[in-house]
């Protein structure tokens, strides 16, 4: 194998039918393991950035809207209310990292004080947000694995994703409640639950009749 201008070779093949591996030649001295001086930890990096950069998370908004559609079926037209949501297409807005840290603080001693920390798992079972982002900040920074699951998961997957760590707790989002409820009585490991949204009072007296002793927590 020939390694263009920018590579190097660092360990050569070590049979007939496997090549050598290369490296590029920025990192022929060996690989960085850590972007600045005394970041050695996720937690670190926070710290970091909150001390040297403004803007951290840019997001923009998803919009909920109840419309009228026309459509035809079977010769004659249906009329259907349905919620749609569509992405917002306005400037991004910002939040510094120092406003991120302090979020990421004060969900980590939430956490803490409910007894989650070192050796427990806590599965983040939601949309890509700043929220999310949040969570596995914060669990980092109290030694706390994360489990992460897609929000297209349906139950199998999910009731997988929770079961096989044994997670203790999960980040939602409020409209995920209906496949959550489905999973939880297989997952008898999830004492905790935060989530993010306006879920029904119903739906809220839903999740907390699966288990007896299960906590539910708006992140707000």
């Amino acid at each position: 194998m020939h390694y263009g201008e920018g590579s190097i070779e660092v360990t050569p093949p070590t049979s007939a039918t496997a090549g050598p591996i290369g490296r590029c030649t920025l990192s022929t001295d060996g690989l960085i393991t850590q972007p600045f001086a005394g970041t050695d930890t996720v937690d670190d990096i926070i710290a970091h950035a909150a001390r040297t950069t403004v803007r951290a998370l840019p997001w923009d908004g998803v919009i909920s809207s109840r419309r009228t559609r026309r459509r035809r079926s079977w010769r004659k037209e249906v009329v259907e209310k349905k919620k749609w949501k569509y992405f917002e297409l306005s400037a991004y807005k910002y939040l510094s990292f120092v406003e991120m840290k302090a979020a990421v603080e004060e969900i980590a001693r939430a956490l803490v004080d409910l007894g989650v920390g070192k050796g427990g798992v806590f599965n983040v079972y939601a949309r890509t947000s700043p929220n999310w982002q949040f969570m596995a900040y914060a669990c980092s920074s109290i030694s706390t694995t994360i489990a992460t699951a897609y929000d297209t998961l349906g139950k199998s997957g999910l009731t997988h994703s929770l079961h096989e760590p044994s997670c203790v707790g999960l980040f939602t989002n409020a409209e995920l409640f209906p496949t959550l409820l489905n999973v939880l009585p297989h997952a008898p490991s999830v004492k905790y639950i935060v989530f993010d949204g306006a879920p029904s009072q119903k739906i809220l007296d839903s999740l907390h009749a699966v288990w007896e002793d299960i906590k539910v927590f708006s992140i707000d």
